[in-house]
């Protein structure tokens, strides 16, 4: 288990693995409610920038990439929380 949490990849699948249970845990049961909705939208765009960022190589990639990625991330993730409590 030690070498899992030394590399790399194997922390941020253990950090992938813990907002996916944290995600559950706060959407669980609540029907539908607009800020457990936004709580699980802004932990699923954080595990969509992990994922590639460590997975998909982004981490390496020309900074450009890696700020457009970041700005996607962050404007989509973001716009889609604001129309979900607003709307």
């Amino acid at each position: 288990m030690t070498d899992v949490l030394r590399s790399r990849l194997g922390a941020a699948w253990l950090l992938l693995v813990a907002a996916t249970v944290a995600s559950a845990v706060v959407g669980w049961g609540q029907g539908g409610g607009t800020t457990a909705g936004a709580v699980v939208l802004a932990i699923t765009f954080a595990k969509a920038w992990i994922v590639g960022r460590e997975f998909m190589e982004v981490r390496t990639a020309p900074a450009w990439l890696r700020a457009v990625f970041g700005a996607w991330c962050a404007v989509v993730g973001g716009a889609l929380v604001v129309l979900l409590l607003v709307l």
